[in-house]
C-alpha cells in the first residue's frame, strides 16, 4: 500500500473554498472541480486521522484508503479538468511528497503553461531543483518569479536559501528581510537569518535571531537546537580559558 511521507498543510488549502460543500460529493463530469477536490482531500485526511486505513466515503461513490487512492482520484480529476490550477497543484504536491519528482514536475509544467506567474508552482519546482542539486535552475526560476511576483514572501524565502547555498549572504539577508515585511512567518525568517549570521561568524547576532525565532514560536525545535549548540560552544571556550 502506497503511503505519502506527509500531506502538507498547503494541500488542504487548495480545497478551502469548498469546505462547506464536501458532504455532497460529485457524481458528474460537469461538476465543480473545487467541490470534488475538497471531497477527495477531506476523505484522505479523515482516513489518516481514523488510523484504520479505510474510509467510508462521503458521497457513496468512491473511497480513498491511502496515498495511492488519493493520487488516483487527483489524476482522474486533472484529466477531467486539465486547466484547473488547484487540481494541478494538488497533484504536484502529493507526487512531490511521495517522492515522484518527475511526475510532480509534469504537473508544475502544466501550471506554468497556464500561468507563468504562478509563484506557488515556482516555489515547489525550485525546491525540487534544490533537492536534485540543481542550484542554477532554482536561482534562475526564483529570480524570475520575484520579478513577476514581488509580493510573494515564500518565493523570496526560498530564493534566500539559494543565495545562502551560493554563500551570497548579503543577498540572502535582503530577501529574508523583504519576505518578513511581506508577512513570512517571523520565526522562520529569524531562524534563517541566524544561520546566515552564524556562517558569517557573528555568533552574538545569530543567537539574537534564534531568540527572536523562539519568541515568535516557543516550540520551534530548529532555533532552540542551534541556540543550545552555540551556548554550549561558548561555555566550552570559557572553561578552556586560563
Amino acid at each position: 500500500m502506497m503511503r505519502c511521507r506527509s500531506i502538507p498543510f498547503a494541500l488542504t488549502l487548495v480545497a478551502l473554498a469548498a469546505a462547506l460543500l464536501m458532504q455532497f460529493g460529485c457524481a458528474s463530469a460537469d461538476c465543480d472541480p473545487d467541490e470534488r477536490l475538497g471531497v477527495y482531500i477531506e476523505a484522505y485526511r479523515e482516513a489518516r486521522e481514523n488510523g484504520t486505513g479505510a474510509y467510508a466515503d462521503l458521497s457513496g461513490n468512491f473511497g480513498i484508503e491511502d496515498c495511492g487512492g488519493l493520487m488516483q482520484k487527483l489524476e482522474e480529476l486533472s484529466l477531467m479538468f486539465p486547466n484547473h490550477a488547484p487540481t494541478l497543484m494538488a497533484n504536484a504536491l502529493i507526487r512531490h511528497e511521495a517522492g515522484e519528482s518527475e511526475r510532480a514536475q509534469f504537473y508544475l509544467d502544466q501550471l506554468f503553461r497556464g500561468d507563468p506567474r504562478n509563484a506557488d508552482a515556482a516555489v515547489l519546482r525550485a525546491q525540487i531543483a534544490l533537492g536534485e542539486g540543481n542550484l542554477p535552475y532554482a536561482r534562475q526560476l526564483l529570480e524570475e518569479q520575484v520579478r513577476l511576483r514581488p509580493d510573494h514572501p515564500k518565493a523570496r524565502e526560498v530564493l534566500a536559501s539559494v543565495y545562502f547555498l551560493y554563500e551570497e549572504y548579503p543577498e540572502a539577508k535582503d530577501q529574508l528581510q523583504r519576505a518578513e515585511r511581506l508577512g513570512a512567518p517571523l520565526w522562520r525568517v529569524a531562524y534563517n537569518l541566524g544561520l546566515i549570521l552564524e556562517n558569517e561568524g557573528d555568533v552574538a547576532g545569530a543567537m539574537k535571531e534564534y531568540r527572536r525565532a523562539l519568541k515568535a514560536k516557543p516550540d520551534a525545535d530548529l532555533p532552540a537546537s542551534r541556540l543550545r549548540g552555540l551556548r554550549a560552544r561558548a561555555g566550552r571556550r570559557a572553561s578552556a580559558e586560563p
